[in-house]
């Protein structure tokens, strides 16, 4: 009566999500990064994961490593998204010329 394999992942995967955005909304991204993370392990290749890491990272303040962490990402060819979320960064940091970098290389594919 076992459920399939993808049906255990799939509930694990949605655990892991509910938990580290909880603790994104209490104000815990170092938390909220523990459990993406471990979510991310399971899910090496989704985007969703990507950003909600990067997100956490900035609320941190730990901008180097979320700038690492999203060009790791794109390098690994997850979404073009993630190009926007690091584009958004790199301008905040008031990094225009890489930002605008980012954004040609996302349009160029």
């Amino acid at each position: 009566f076992g459920l399939p394999a993808e049906a255990v992942d799939a509930a694990n995967k949605g655990a892991f999500l509910l938990l580290g955005d909880a603790y994104m909304h209490i104000q815990e991204p170092d938390e909220a990064i523990e459990v993406y993370e471990q979510a991310l392990k399971k899910n090496p290749k989704d985007p969703a994961l990507a950003t909600k890491i990067g997100k956490a990272l900035i609320k941190m303040h730990n901008y180097s490593k979320a700038i690492s962490y999203y060009e790791a990402a794109l390098r690994s060819g997850q979404q073009n998204f993630l190009c926007y979320d690091l584009a958004e960064l790199l301008m905040k940091l008031k990094q225009y010329e890489k930002a605008e970098k980012v954004l040609k290389q996302a349009l160029d594919h």
